[in-house]
């Protein structure tokens, strides 16, 4: 969807979503990778501010 409608307004949560499931699978690099790309291509959005709430709790070091 991202790929084919990137300026939907269902956009951010959606890429907020897999964020979300890359932090729950534990692929922590690229939850913080997803989640910085949510903030960064929609500052200001409530998606953006969910984003970086999450980005805390993922660990920094990444496990894959």
């Amino acid at each position: 969807m991202l790929r084919k409608w990137p300026d939907s307004r269902k956009a951010p949560d959606a890429l907020l979503k897999l964020g979300y499931t890359q932090y729950a699978l534990k692929q922590n690099s690229a939850a913080r990778a997803t989640l910085n790309e949510v903030m960064q291509k929609y500052p200001g959005s409530e998606s953006a501010k969910l984003a970086g709430d999450r980005l805390h709790r993922v660990p920094a070091s990444p496990s894959q």
